[in-house]
């Protein structure tokens, strides 16, 4: 996927990512891309969402991550008994705004269940904290096995 001109320099998520924006209303305001690796600690989540949330200026986030690859016979990885109960406790987070659930979330669980989301939930977690933003759960799936949810607040 290419998104504008010039060398390819994004990886895949935030492309992606990019692609959406270019889609939106949100297309013609200046953005930044920021990649939250799959390794990251809860804490260095939680630093990094307090320190997108800290300045004076309104900012909108885009954050993106799947659930659990593990979620049936035909996932890309073999099914795993505990990634349908991972992904609905993040939906159920998400829909309900429960940032504590959001950032107990456990690193190597995620691992396990190849649920690259976590470190990004985390941030976004930890941006949310003091606001008043309602959530919507719009979506909650698992089409071939991998879990996408998709929330957002306002």
């Amino acid at each position: 996927m290419r998104i504008g001109s010039g060398d390819l320099v994004l990886p895949l998520s935030l492309a992606v990512g990019g692609w959406l924006l270019e889609q939106s209303k949100a297309a013609g305001l200046p953005r930044t891309y920021l990649a939250v690796p799959t390794s990251a600690t809860p804490d260095e989540c939680f630093r990094l969402g307090r320190e997108i949330a800290s300045g004076n200026d309104r900012v909108g986030l885009l954050v993106m991550g799947d659930g659990s690859a593990r979620r049936s016979e035909h996932s890309p990885v073999h099914l795993h008994p505990r990634a349908e109960i991972f992904d609905t406790t993040v939906a159920t987070a998400l829909q309900h705004s429960d940032l504590d659930v959001l950032k107990a979330l456990d690193p190597d669980l995620a691992t396990e269940l190849q649920a690259a989301g976590r470190a990004p939930w985390q941030a976004l977690a930890a941006a949310l904290e003091g606001t008043t933003l309602t959530a919507d759960l719009t979506y909650n799936a698992a089409p071939y096995g991998v879990g996408y949810l998709v929330a957002s607040f306002t």
